[in-house]
């Protein structure tokens, strides 16, 4: 019985007029039945329990028939049954109703049910089993012919199942199927049997019909070349064959597509599919395969570059093993290129790697021209000399240059590209293009046919944001001259008029709409003046500066579509750029979200087709009429990010290096600075340069030199602020700590330079984000970096 209050009755609602009859003091219906058994019903003929009335007062008493405790029915003798204090289970006083029986639960659970029922389920959550309450004692079961015991192969419980055109029975027990007799195991043994065989029958013949389809058709033939098989596509003249064909690459097409995007998932959404076919494309040159050199193309190699060459003419030795992740003992004495190579192969499959056993100054002495074959070059801890002869046969092939180097706790990275044109610069906080100020035709006949005044409350508190603050403006431009609200004060003013619009109760009340919350957080960002300005964008240098430069046949596409831009935006446009055709979310209902956002969409689709006509006509003045596959990467990237254009030009290191073009003005502010910054340490990394060119070794090598080097070292750095010009110093402090160093590459700093490194690589491959401009300098002491443009 459940822990109801024990003055419940467990028969609620049901009495009988009818005198209880007596129980026997010796029946045991309530006995726990075994688990196979079935448990028999309480008989209405037998007689009642004893009462026992103490000497005291003559209290009526009752034996429990769970633990054989005494139960004080005194008060309840008109309740069916009480409830032992003792162990919480029921037990009766009085005989069911008509129609009903008592069974006791091998749990205890005293249980009521009809008398007719067969079985019957305790309701405890931890018993829940089902019980048999057939009465075998009174009446004798016949079973039927069709019918026999079966055995539950789960709970092991018996019970009666008709095995007429059945196999599988049902226990009513636990609920679970099992099959019924050796001969239905049988047949479902067999008929399994004879399905598979015929399963591997058609497969077999699927696969011998399709290579036979496939020699008579010719569609591919092998060789044997060097113990690999190769398939060699062939051209075939039956359409059958060609569809087959056609159909077998888009499935390989469509099989690489979806590894793709499951490996490399993260980076998709930073940079998407073109930016990654960049990347694939994109080969790379990596100078001296140091614990810097390795740690950037570990980074590189991971998100899928198309190849790698290492060139480097060193071997290894026991100092690269202790600092260099890629290179282990038993590589000592081996190519260091090669090493560094076969290792960095391992990281990923789709990537081609490939290695020069050559020293960079040999190749620049020999074969110059290697290193136009690839898209970005790498050099790392290359001296000043070779350095300058590097960055002179690259910024002539335009191939941008990454200069690294770590020297103890410093990280030094310098960028050297001739020009770098970005149309996907991924800004942070960039205003949506709405018109709002500036509405086109389209807008503002959208937006003139909705009345918030003639709404009902669902589709006014369903009403768009930028439609809200539309209305709104268009009566403030009214009062004002046809001017938007261009200070603080002039926005609150118009905040306030749109939260006097909100929805009134009938009482007059305000009521709470998100899209008028919305409408009002969005006055300051929605209102921005739709113009080009110098502030927001460089567009308008652009401008200034196309007139500078005529385009030829050898223009690059960035600078054709700036001009055609320029055209557009003095003529269609009238100073304005093309419509992004973006609008943010909002709270709004489906219908007139998408209507709305079709407004831009279209209006987005008619300025690229203006901008794309004037491309076209800039490629007929220069001869290129072939190249009308442009309109693809105006639609998508150029029109759409014209706001975010950005181009980045370096200063070569022959003007770095030269004292006359040097910066010198910038480095004398730094070099002022009471408490110092991170810029000393490009001083201070010249004057080790400096130091290597006179006596062929880095300050500090050795233990027995630090010391004798720190007077040296002095020297070279005052010379070197000599030749700038400049006449501040540079603390001791700063070049015993240089001295200590000893041009030591510590594999901390290498691999977080590598990871700094492999992302300015990344940007420029994929010509997103915008890098740095030009040099950036690391401070491990101290946990900090600077960027500065030298």
């Amino acid at each position: 019985m459940a822990d109801e209050e024990e003055r419940t009755p467990l028969l609620a609602g049901i009495t009988s007029s009818a005198a209880p009859p007596p129980y026997s003091p010796t029946s045991d219906s309530y006995a726990s039945p075994s688990s196979e058994a079935s448990v028999p019903a309480v008989e209405p003929d037998e007689l009642p329990p004893p009462y026992t009335a103490t000497p005291q007062g003559g209290i009526p008493m009752i034996n429990c028939r769970v633990c054989q405790a005494m139960i004080n029915i005194e008060g309840k003798q008109h309740l069916h049954v009480v409830k032992c204090s003792v162990c919480q289970e029921a037990t009766p006083i009085k005989a069911p109703p008509p129609g009903k029986k008592y069974v006791r639960c091998p749990c205890n659970c005293l249980l009521v049910c009809r008398s007719t029922a067969q079985r019957i389920a305790c309701p405890r959550p931890n018993c829940q089993r089902v019980i048999n309450v057939g009465t075998p004692h009174l009446t004798s079961t016949v079973q039927s012919p069709n019918s026999q015991q079966v055995k539950c192969a789960y709970c092991h419980q018996m019970f009666l199942f008709s095995v007429v055109a059945r196999a599988l029975a049902r226990c009513p027990h636990c609920r679970k199927v099992s099959s019924v007799g050796y001969n239905s195991v049988r047949v479902r043994g067999i008929i399994c049997l004879v399905l598979g065989l015929a399963l591997i029958s058609a497969g077999i013949g699927v696969t011998g019909g399709a290579k036979i389809l496939i020699l008579e058709s010719k569609i591919i033939t092998f060789e044997n070349k060097s113990g690999k098989w190769k398939a060699i596509q062939q051209f075939v003249d039956s359409y059958p064959t060609r569809r087959v064909a056609s159909l077998v690459k888009m499935a390989d097409a469509s099989r690489s597509t979806m590894d793709k995007n499951n490996k490399y998932d993260r980076q998709l959404r930073l940079w998407g599919d073109h930016g990654q076919s960049a990347l694939e494309a994109a080969k790379v040159c990596l100078i001296n395969a140091t614990a810097t050199g390795t740690e950037i193309l570990k980074n590189l190699v991971l998100p899928g570059i198309g190849s790698f060459t290492v060139v480097d003419g060193k071997k290894v030795q026991a100092e690269d093993v202790g600092n260099n992740f890629f290179l282990s003992a038993d590589s000592v004495g081996k190519s260091r290129a090669q090493v560094a190579t076969e290792l960095l192969g391992e990281l990923n499959e789709d990537v081609s790697g490939n290695f020069v056993d050559e020293s960079a100054e040999t190749l620049l002495e020999n074969n110059p021209d290697f290193f136009g074959a690839f898209s970005l070059v790498i050099a790392t801890n290359l001296n000043e000399k070779i350095l300058l002869q590097l960055g002179e046969v690259l910024w002539e092939r335009n191939i941008p240059l990454l200069v690294c180097r770590c020297y103890g706790f410093i990280g030094y990275l310098r960028l050297v590209v001739r020009e770098h044109t970005i149309v996907e610069s991924h800004p942070d906080n960039a205003h949506e293009d709405l018109r709002l100020d500036r509405p086109f035709p389209t807008l503002q006949r959208f937006c003139d046919s909705f009345d918030l005044q003639t709404m009902s409350k669902k589709d006014h508190s369903h009403t768009p944001w930028l439609l809200i603050l539309y209305k709104y403006l268009q009566e403030w431009k009214e009062k004002h001259d046809g001017k938007i609200p261009s200070c603080y004060q002039e926005k609150n003013q118009l905040k306030e008029i749109i939260r006097k619009g909100v929805w009134l109760s009938e009482e007059g009340v305000p009521q709470e709409e998100e899209n008028f919350e919305e409408a009002i957080k969005n006055v300051n960002s929605a209102l921005v003046p739709t113009k080009v300005r110098i502030k927001i964008t460089i567009l308008k240098s652009f401008l200034s500066l196309l007139s500078l430069l005529p385009l030829s046949f050898q223009s690059k596409p960035f600078w054709i579509m700036c001009h055609a831009l320029k055209d557009f935006v003095e003529n269609e446009g009238e100073g304005c750029l093309p419509v992004r055709g973006t609008i943010p979310d909002m709270t709004s209902d489906s219908d007139r979200y998408i209507k709305l956002q079709t407004v831009y969409r279209e209006q987005a689709a008619a300025d690229v087709e203006l901008v794309t006509r004037r491309v076209h006509t800039l490629l007929q003045e220069l001869g290129r009429v072939g190249c009308q596959n442009w309109s693809f990467h105006i639609h998508l990237f150029f029109c759409r990010n014209a706001s975010f254009l950005r181009v980045v030009r370096c200063r070569s290191l022959a003007e770095e290096y030269n004292n006359s073009t040097a910066r010198t003005e910038e480095l004398g502010q730094h070099l002022e600075s009471e408490e110092g910054d991170d810029v000393l340490f490009y001083i201070l990394l010249r004057a080790v340069d400096r130091f290597y060119e006179k006596y062929s070794r880095f300050p500090g090598v050795d233990n027995d030199n630090v010391e004798p080097d720190i007077p040296l070292l002095k020297t070279c750095l005052s010379k070197q602020l000599q030749d700038w010009g400049l006449a501040g110093t540079v603390k001791d402090d700063y070049v015993h700590e240089m001295c200590r160093y000893g041009a030591s590459e510590l594999h901390t700093i290498a691999a977080y330079m590598g990871g700094v490194v492999a992302q300015e690589a990344i940007k420029i491959l994929t010509a997103q984000f915008v890098p740095i401009n030009n040099t950036y300098i690391y401070n491990g002491f101290q946990q900090m970096s600077t960027t500065i443009c030298l």
